[in-house]
């Protein structure tokens, strides 16, 4: 499980493909520290397994699934990633819930700027757009954010400086695809709300306090 704080900005500097997907080597100074292998690492938000870990990189099997639900399938060698380790227990739970499993793949369609922050319009495939609520958590490219504006078929994010600095998103224009994972607590409503046999309600939720 992650938390949507990204620790530092890696670069790629291997991509090699096999049969199984792409195996990508990715080189790092911060969370290379006690990295070892079989830990988990989100890049840009996709939770991966670390299969080899050397001095200064480490590198990760990307399957095919993971490919073409992501934005993977678009990552070049040079190109810099946002990169967080597993939360560990005794950590502060900054940010909120992130399993590191993408859901779909949005895209940057306006981005207006002022001196206080940067606001992006942002895309996500229509099926997902119901799982958003204005001033609620989405992880956009490894990055815990709050929905600023909730639209039909679009939300808003507003991005303060600082992280403008420290992540992947300074790069992003318009046009710019990312991995967006939506939070995991309305997955779960939705889900319960479906069930035919299901007794939760609206109005049963409501009670619990939701």
């Amino acid at each position: 499980m992650f938390t949507g704080l990204v620790e530092e900005e890696g670069k790629i500097t291997k991509i090699v493909k096999d049969q199984n997907g792409l195996k990508i080597t990715i080189e790092c100074s911060k969370i290379i520290d006690d990295l070892k292998v079989d830990d988990s690492v989100a890049v840009n938000g996709v939770c991966q397994t670390a299969v080899d870990v050397e001095k200064s990189s480490f590198t990760v099997q990307a399957i095919r699934d993971t490919i073409e639900r992501t934005t993977f399938k678009y990552l070049k060698n040079g190109e810099k990633v946002n990169l967080e380790r597993a939360m560990k227990l005794s950590s502060r739970f900054g940010g909120h819930i992130v399993q590191g499993h993408v859901d779909c793949v949005g895209k940057i369609t306006d981005i207006k700027y002022n001196s206080l922050s940067t606001t992006y319009s942002i895309i996500p495939k229509r099926e997902y757009i119901k799982y958003f609520v204005a001033h609620g958590s989405v992880t956009l490219d490894g990055v815990s954010l709050t929905v600023q504006e909730l639209f039909e078929s679009y939300f808003t994010v507003s991005i303060i400086p600082h992280s403008l600095a420290n992540t992947g998103i300074s790069r992003w224009k318009i046009g710019t695809e990312i991995n967006i994972e939506c939070d995991i607590l309305g997955k779960y409503v939705d889900r319960l709300l479906n069930l035919k046999e299901s007794s939760i309600s609206i109005n049963r939720l409501k009670e619990l306090g939701y």
